[in-house]
């Protein structure tokens, strides 16, 4: 890990921008070893930190379109739920909103405009 951190922490020094950083997370985020370490759960206040800065840059960015570009690989709460099916897709939505793919909402209730009942469960 402490390779892949000082690569994270040296791309974040030399970034201008909060656009900037949030690039080193995604694609830090992205190699192995940032998968792993985010399913095992090991960069809880690194990841809070992502979702801070892509905050500051969600008005830069066109979300519309681009929404998935921007989010992390892999979610924080969907990433160990038993009906997650991939990227952005479970069985209770055919794409899950951002909020709980980042792990704002929890999901332990249906939320207004689910078609179904199906909440986080965690897989075993």
């Amino acid at each position: 890990m402490s390779l892949w951190l000082q690569s994270l922490e040296w791309c974040l020094a030399e970034a201008k921008s909060p656009k900037d950083r949030a690039k080193c997370f995604y694609e830090h985020f992205r190699m192995p070893v940032g998968r792993a370490l985010l399913e095992r759960g090991e960069l809880g206040e690194l990841l809070e930190e992502y979702h801070k800065t892509l905050a500051m840059v969600v008005d830069e960015i066109n979300i519309l379109d681009g929404e998935d570009a921007m989010l992390p690989p892999y979610s924080p709460l969907c990433t160990f739920c038993k009906h997650q099916l991939g990227f952005r897709h479970c069985k209770a939505f055919d794409k899950i909103p951002a909020d709980i793919w980042r792990g704002e909402n929890k999901h332990t209730k249906p939320i207004k405009g689910q078609s179904n009942q199906i909440v986080f469960e965690k897989n075993k």
